[in-house]
């Protein structure tokens, strides 16, 4: 009567474990609701930043290569350099 206790139990532990490997195997495959609805209420990426023009220490360079010569005035220049940033 043991013996057959033990079969039985033996038996529907063998098949309780086949049950949840093909329960793993049909899950495995399909993307569960729950992580549907968590990729679904993600929030969107933000908008690609385009940026904004901002002027480099290269374009400072060029424009004083252009507007300081040999003939300007650079006490003339200091004084208007000191007049805007006081503003």
């Amino acid at each position: 009567m043991k013996a057959l206790h033990v079969l039985m139990i033996g038996a529907l532990a063998l098949g309780a474990c086949r049950k949840s490997d093909e329960a793993k195997k049909d899950t495995g495959d399909k993307p569960t609701a729950a992580a549907e609805e968590k990729k679904a209420a993600r929030p969107a990426p933000p908008p690609v930043d385009e940026g904004i023009d901002v002027p480099t220490e290269e374009d400072f360079e060029e424009a004083a290569t252009s507007q300081i010569t040999e003939q300007t005035d650079l006490g003339k220049e200091l004084d208007q350099l000191e007049k805007d940033i006081g503003k």
